[in-house]
């Protein structure tokens, strides 16, 4: 976006500036012994002046967005879990990144005799939502669409690491394995 303002500054201003050369550029090369005539330079002004002013509301519209880091989404991972744990049905978790590869992992331990798999996947949205609400970008699923996040069944031997949900780069929805 901000190569596009660039541009359309550098063309803005050069029509607002030099509007015969503005022309020429554009049809004088293309006739012999020809002038503009008066009006035709006004619109190539009047439409220099409209591009430097949409490439300066592009300029502003993008200013206001903020690359959020994948420290602040992991600080937001880690103050959140006591959220997870304080869950009935719920024994464990934890929480690993990779940043270099955008990976995110949420293990979490359940009781299923106290947790329901509808409950489970209700307690984890809620749990995103509130890691998304330590960011400057409050919807988990705009602010995750970049990465990949797992979450995995962890401190039961015989099903630890198991895949429960899945959400791959460029997705908005957790994916559940059944």
């Amino acid at each position: 976006m901000e190569t596009l303002a660039i541009f359309l500054v550098l063309i803005g201003l050069f029509n607002l500036f030099a509007p015969r050369a503005a022309w020429f550029a554009s049809i004088g090369w293309k006739i012999r012994n020809a002038e503009p005539s008066d009006a035709y330079l006004i619109m190539h002004r009047f439409g220099g002046g409209i591009a430097c002013i949409v490439a300066i509301a592009i300029i502003i519209a993008g200013t206001g967005h903020k690359e959020i880091s994948t420290k602040e989404i992991n600080n937001g991972f880690s103050k959140n879990l006591s959220q997870l744990q304080a869950e009935q049905g719920i024994t464990l978790t934890g929480f690993a990144s990779d940043p270099q590869n955008g990976l995110f992992k949420i293990g979490i331990g359940i009781d299923s005799s106290k947790m329901t798999a509808v409950h489970l996947k209700e307690v984890v949205e809620s749990y995103l939502k509130s890691v998304a609400a330590m960011t400057s970008e409050h919807d988990w699923k705009k602010l995750l669409k970049p990465y990949h996040v797992q979450i995995e069944e962890i401190g039961n031997n015989s099903s630890n690491g198991k895949l429960l949900a899945d959400k791959p780069v460029g997705g908005i929805e957790l994916i559940w394995k059944e």
